[in-house]
């Protein structure tokens, strides 16, 4: 007596029941009925065999997928799925060599799949201790591969898709087991398939590694930096005779001191036939405490100064290799010099607001004073905080764009009204009246226009912030008793572009950063970070635009500088 759960998924998503039991037919259409029925039959479920059939129909094709209970049905499947099949993949984990062997049917119908000339590959983990089971499964099997650690268990065939739902752990035979036709689900594990058997190597040549007790071979490319720190120490702590290092630059011997791979190769090395080591690397103030420690206490260690490289390469014994490429030769220096500076720079504008919140609280009389000093250093507090991010989307690819449609005049004046508002934050001692004008026009025009462009308006009134800030924090007091910044908005409608220009009466731009203006952390400032420009360009060059300066040769002393905005469409002006 067998009982068959049919699921029949409908276009009004109903799901209808149908339940046979000798004979009699019921039909449930009630999800509460259905679910108290379903339970109460699962209770059956090591008396009786049933399968669950989810169908689709393609074309002309049924394509249906189902999950099979009881030996008997999964066998049958299974010498059914084999008798079909023109070519046949297997992928099992280290015990179904022996469940198949087990199974007299399974090895009959293999010998006559065999016979007919279809080709069958075979995945596998080859150990020692199912090395004989695997031999034996190669006279049925064509050819067979071995995997490190593989614990997927499936067979696909041309049309057919065929797996054990949980690894195999005993060597008897899965409980149930899952059967599909879906051409999306069968194409997609023989792509699977594929990537294993490409990463497997024969058979033949793991065998004779365990019976001769060859260590396997191998190359594996590792990008996690967790995973690599941990199989470095492993693999110096494996040493046995020798260990060479090339370490790309002296921070590198810094790090591995940190590691404790630095004492662990002096201790293996003061013991009698100690390990013999040798290490190539840059010397510098950075290390030269280890060189001197490592020296002293170990003096057969021997250590030459080499030149900084792109990677860093470590032999052990002559039989192991771990070469490890920088990504980014500077980026520990980037981040340890990002750090002085925040920290430098965050200190000053915290330590302002504490100072005077304590004085208010002090001198309630000076409250006005008070709180427009404690607002100059939270925004200057709130503007760092702001770069550090953006240099983190910057140096990590992160930085999003959300572009439309923008009035750029419209945008350089509400900059210069922000920066009319706090201007106060940037004038000097002699409190000099700094004025900004603004002029947008096109090259056949000479009056004011509406400029409407596609860009990111929040990341280009930055950019236009960032200059204006440079301009008036550099802007020297002039023989009159005001100084001006003037701005300007340039469309070329020939090169489909509008060139924005930001012009003062500074000092000029020094020789000494001249050629590494726009890097990170260039600055001749008392204060800041060196990082605006850094972050203007990127935004720039984001928007496929260029930035520049130049010193003002007009013999009045100061700089320009220059951003240009491409359009793929024309440029409107109003």
């Amino acid at each position: 007596m067998t009982s068959i759960f049919h699921f029949v998924i409908g276009l009004k998503a109903t799901v209808l029941i149908a339940i046979k039991w000798g004979g009699w037919d019921r039909l449930c259409f009630n999800a509460k009925d259905a679910s108290k029925l379903y339970e109460t039959f699962s209770l059956y479920n090591c008396v009786f065999n049933y399968s669950y059939l989810l169908t689709t129909s393609q074309g002309n094709t049924l394509e249906k997928t189902e999950v099979l209970y009881g030996l008997d049905n999964i066998i049958s499947k299974t010498i059914q799925f084999l008798s079909k099949a023109g070519r046949i993949d297997f992928c099992g984990d280290d015990k179904t060599a022996r469940a198949i062997l087990d199974i007299a049917a399974y090895k009959k119908i293999l010998l006559e799949v065999k016979s007919r000339g279809v080709k069958i590959r075979y995945i596998t983990e080859i150990s020692k201790d199912n090395i004989n089971n695997c031999k034996q499964l190669m006279e049925f099997v064509g050819e067979v591969r071995h995997l490190d650690g593989i614990r997927a268990n499936f067979s696909i065939s041309e049309t057919e898709y065929l797996v054990s739902i949980a690894t195999i752990q005993t060597v008897k035979p899965v409980p149930h087991i899952i059967h599909s036709n879906v051409k999306d689900i069968v194409e997609q594990q023989k792509y699977v398939f594929e990537n294993f058997w490409n990463k497997a190597i024969p058979a033949e040549q793991r065998i004779r590694e365990i019976e001769e007790g060859i260590e396997p071979e191998f190359f594996e490319v590792i990008a996690e930096r967790r995973r690599i720190s941990q199989i470095f120490v492993d693999l110096m702590r494996s040493v046995k005779q020798e260990a060479l290092l090339l370490f790309p630059n002296d921070k590198a011997m810094v790090r591995a001191d940190r590691l404790g791979i630095i004492d662990y190769l002096v201790k293996v090395s003061q013991k009698e036939n100690g390990v013999s080591t040798k290490i190539i690397c840059p010397l510098s103030e950075k290390n030269f405490g280890i060189v001197k420690r490592v020296s002293e206490q170990a003096s057969d260690i021997r250590i030459l100064n080499g030149n900084d490289s792109l990677y860093g390469m470590y032999i052990i014994d002559g039989e192991k290799l771990l070469r490890v490429e920088m990504r980014d030769p500077n980026a520990e220096t980037f981040l340890e010099e990002f750090i002085n500076v925040a920290s430098h720079e965050m200190k000053t504008p915290t330590q302002a607001i504490l100072g005077y919140s304590e004085l208010f609280q002090r001198h309630p009389e000076r409250r006005d004073e008070m709180i427009q000093a404690i607002s100059r250093n939270a925004v200057r507090l709130k503007k760092l905080t702001e770069d550090i991010l953006d240099v983190t989307k910057i140096e990590s690819n992160t930085l999003k764009l959300n572009k439309e449609q923008l009035n750029l005049s419209e945008t350089i004046r509400n900059a210069i009204n922000d920066m009319n508002n706090s201007q106060m934050n940037f004038l000097d001692k002699s409190n000099n009246v700094i004025e900004i004008l603004f002029e947008a026009k096109s090259k056949e025009q000479r009056k004011e226009q509406d400029i409407i462009i596609e860009a990111d308006k929040v990341r280009i009134q930055q950019v236009i912030s960032n200059l204006l800030s440079n301009a008036i924090k550099f802007t020297k007091k002039a023989a009159e008793d005001s100084v001006s910044i003037s701005i300007a908005v340039i469309v070329d409608k020939e090169n489909n572009q509008v060139i924005v220009s930001v012009k003062d009466s500074a000092t000029g731009i020094d020789p000494e950063i001249f050629p590494r203006l726009f890097t990170k952390f260039t600055t001749k400032s008392d204060t800041g970070t060196g990082l605006g420009l850094f972050i203007s360009k990127s935004i720039i060059e984001s928007h496929g635009g260029k930035i520049w300066a130049e010193n003002n040769k007009d013999g009045k002393g100061g700089a320009t500088f220059y951003f240009s905005l491409p359009s793929k469409k024309r440029i409107s002006i109003n």
